[in-house]
């Protein structure tokens, strides 16, 4: 760094986080996560009222990053409080335009997706109900991400023996997917399939097929 005269915090940070991601690449997580904290310890106590786009979208990111580094460790408990803490850096400098970047909310779909497989249904719960407050807060109801909230929670109280609730929230989802992405998409189709699982096992034949049917003529498209 003092070599090529990189200075200023900023610099010095975006270059740990490359140096950082050279060590995630090969998997050396430990390496990559020190690294990206360091850089974060640079940059946060710049994080005041007069705070640039430019230097909180980093901000957010290295915790995005971080939360990436714990995620390969397997530590979703922390991975969870670092997506957090991403996206609330972003909402509380709002008024700069850093929601119009969708790339944390992706990420913490995909976590939650992940806390449910692991069956850490609590802190699948807690983070799913802030990205929907998030989604409710800036885009509404009638977008592809609360479809994608309804799809979530129906897979959630599916895994928690909660059919009804499931089902309710399953044919939200349908309903929203149909209508944002249309029929041959692939969490509509996803969709499909869990609901023609819920109605199996709730044996009722004729919906269990329709979704079957649905299912197979979503694939044809």
């Amino acid at each position: 760094m003092n070599e090529h005269k990189i200075n200023n915090p900023r610099s010095k940070a975006l270059l740990l986080d490359y140096k950082a991601e050279l060590f995630y690449l090969r998997k050396d997580y430990a390496n990559a996560l020190k690294r990206r904290k360091k850089a974060l310890d640079m940059i946060t106590p710049m994080l005041t009222d007069d705070a640039d786009i430019q230097l909180v979208s980093l901000a957010s990111n290295l915790h995005n990053n971080i939360a990436n580094c714990y995620l390969a460790n397997k530590d979703l408990i922390n991975a969870t409080a670092e997506m957090e803490k991403a996206l609330t850096i972003r909402k509380e400098y709002a008024s700069l335009g850093t929601m119009e970047n969708h790339d944390v909310l992706q990420q913490m779909g995909n976590l939650v997706s992940l806390l449910i497989q692991a069956k850490d249904y609590d802190h699948a719960t807690a983070l799913l109900d802030f990205y929907e407050q998030t989604v409710m807060e800036y885009e509404g109801n009638d977008t592809f991400d609360y479809g994608y909230c309804q799809f979530q929670r129906g897979l959630l109280t599916l895994s928690t023996g909660k059919a009804t609730i499931a089902e309710k929230h399953l044919l939200l989802a349908e309903s929203i997917f149909t209508n944002t992405v249309g029929v041959n998409h692939e969490y509509t189709r996803g969709t499909y399939a869990y609901l023609n699982l819920l109605y199996q096992k709730w044996r009722k034949p004729e919906l269990a097929e329709k979704y079957k049917q649905n299912y197979l003529n979503s694939c044809k498209q």
